[in-house]
């Protein structure tokens, strides 16, 4: 499974729910920071 796919998964119950809230998450490298913004997941820094 892609980092991209286990991450999608993580998410989706998060996202679909109701009250979903945007989430509030720091990456700790570049990849996955990319990542998250493909997903539509805005990082809140990059360490």
């Amino acid at each position: 499974m892609t980092r991209r796919a286990a991450l999608g998964l993580f998410l989706l119950p998060m996202a679909a729910s109701a009250e979903a809230r945007p989430l509030r998450i720091v990456c700790l490298d570049d990849g996955l920071a990319e990542t998250l913004l493909m997903l539509g997941v805005r990082p809140v820094a990059i360490a």
